[in-house]
């Protein structure tokens, strides 16, 4: 169970919480496809394609689809400065999100601070509790935050401001490689799928 735990984390990496950059990355040679959509209007969705380019490198793109507008393309960048040591120091990233300048979010350079406190009890399975933090400039300026707290390896709670608004939801891992996110913004419900490989 706890192998099985640290696993899963090694394969949950990634750039943002939910929308709000964090400290942490896609793994080198490891890719990761998400798609999301709104439950009440099923056309507007946006899908992710992260990739592990280097150890300290990941680039992510987005293809934004809404109902009344074209399909828009754009990608994140983000360079991992440090790696996070659970309980002793906070990871450091540099990046920029929509370099593009397509989506709803605009471009944002931006640094982020992770820090991940070791959970050790039956229950959580050893999944860490992530906190991040960072502030952004360029279409956004403003100070972003975020959080993931484990309620087992399995159920995870996830809520972030990205300075234009706060988004909330929950996670479930039905593989160790696979989770389903239901997420809360801007009075709409969205579903998420999650799929991480490596090659």
């Amino acid at each position: 169970m706890v192998g099985g735990a640290v696993g899963l984390c090694s394969l949950s990496f990634a750039d943002r919480i939910i929308l709000a950059p964090n400290a942490l990355k896609v793994r080198n040679q490891q890719a990761r496809l998400e798609y999301d959509f709104e439950l009440t209007r099923h056309r507007n969705a946006r899908a992710y394609l992260g990739i592990g380019v280097t150890k300290e490198i990941e680039a992510e793109f987005i293809l934004d689809r809404m109902e009344t507008k074209p399909d828009l393309a754009s990608l994140n960048l983000s360079y991992q400065f440090v790696p996070c040591i659970a309980d002793a120091a906070p990871g450091i990233s540099f990046g920029v999100q929509d370099l593009m300048d397509r989506t709803i979010e605009r471009r944002m350079f931006y640094t982020a601070f992770t820090y991940r406190f070791g959970m050790d009890g039956q229950y959580n399975s050893n999944t860490p509790l992530e906190l991040s933090l960072g502030f952004g400039v360029g279409r956004r300026n403003g100070v972003f935050v975020g959080a993931m707290i484990p309620f087992t390896w399995q159920f995870r709670l996830l809520a972030d401001h990205n300075i234009q608004g706060v988004s909330a939801g929950l996670e479930y891992f039905p593989l160790h490689n696979a989770s389903v996110r239901w997420i809360f913004r801007d009075g709409q419900s969205q579903l998420g799928i999650r799929w991480t490989t490596r090659w």
